[in-house]
């Protein structure tokens, strides 16, 4: 009887072990990825930005979707980069405002943040999301997560929710071999790096 009592404890703590790690790995964020957004012009592989633009833009947009920002993703074990585009094309405004046709793929739900892989020798759109990220800057707008799954790192994107509410709301997007889904939504605590 108390064999058979230490072999259930034994595995319920073995199973909240092995929960707990998956937790710990999935929230391992890598913080660096913040600060390495650079325009399209400079960083973004051959043919990439041609086919954002396919992909996303219409015909009558006279803009230069070089002006974006490219964030490249690649944690290790990762096989081949995560391309991640933000769509808000890097203009410098007069203090009144830019006109709302210089950025195509924002809107009064935010602006679109596209992901994109390499094929062959072309690129495949794997996320695309709008989000609004309006946080200060001493708080990470994506986090990384250092696991792997199916081949690509999760995301969290952090916005401020509606309710100011001293908390960060998290999506978090998981990459299941097609694209990235929505995994989970939560909400965490607004501290500061």
């Amino acid at each position: 009887m108390i064999r058979n009592l230490w072999l259930v404890l034994g595995a319920l703590l073995a199973f909240a072990l092995v929960l707990f790690s998956n937790q710990i790995a999935v929230t391992q964020i890598s913080q660096q990825f913040n600060k390495d957004w650079q325009y399209a012009a400079k960083v973004a592989p051959s043919g990439l930005m041609a086919q954002v633009a396919e992909d996303n833009i219409k015909d009558a947009w006279l803009g230069d979707p070089n002006r974006m920002k490219v964030l490249k993703i690649q944690v290790l074990n990762q096989k081949s980069p995560l391309y991640l585009i933000d769509s808000r094309v890097q203009y410098k405004c007069p203090p009144i405002g830019c006109e709302p046709t210089l950025d195509p793929l924002c809107s009064s739900s935010g602006c679109a943040y596209l992901g994109y892989v390499q094929e062959d020798k072309a690129y495949r759109r794997v996320l695309s999301q709008y989000f609004k990220s309006s946080l200060t800057p001493d708080i990470d707008f994506i986090r990384v997560s250092k696991q792997l799954n199916q081949g690509l790192p999760c995301l969290e994107f952090r916005e401020l929710p509606k309710l100011k509410t001293g908390r960060v709301q998290v999506s978090q997007y998981c990459f299941d071999e097609q694209q990235y889904l929505l995994e989970r939504k939560f909400e965490e605590p607004r501290l500061s790096k």
